[in-house]
């Protein structure tokens, strides 16, 4: 298989995201199948960008006289092409999206790595059942 990266074409995100993503999805494939990562033209080849990174209130309340969020959530969107060499019906391409919620008084610059992970971690999940789940 391979993976190529996914450049980060949202124009927001720390300057890694197209590393992280693009590792994650390394990562997850090798630890969860026998195959064998190389770096182009596998016979399962997964590609694409990342679409948004998109820090914003997710629920608001009011108090007093405004509306104020509860909880700030960050959701990060790709789009995935994903082509089986093998078996071209399995062949797809597809936007995913995944998002955690994070206090209201924590802003987008104290979100670290390992939060990015945990959303990036359920993309590569989604990916990897939509293209792998019937083997």
């Amino acid at each position: 298989m391979s993976v190529l990266n996914f450049e980060n074409n949202s124009g927001q995100g720390p300057s890694n995201l197209t590393q992280l993503v693009s590792e994650e999805f390394r990562d997850y494939f090798q630890r969860n199948t026998n195959l064998k990562l190389i770096p182009q033209n596998g016979d399962l080849q997964f590609e694409g960008q990342i679409l948004s990174f998109n820090f914003s209130p997710a629920a608001l309340q009011r108090q007093g006289e405004l509306d104020v969020a509860s909880v700030n959530r960050l959701t990060i969107s790709l789009q995935v092409r994903y082509k089986n060499n093998k078996d071209s019906k399995q062949d797809f391409e597809q936007s995913f999206s995944a998002f955690r919620d994070f206090p209201q008084n924590q802003n987008i610059s104290q979100i670290n790595d390992a939060d990015i992970r945990r959303i990036t971690e359920q993309l590569v999940m989604d990916v990897f059942n939509k293209s792998l789940a019937n083997w």
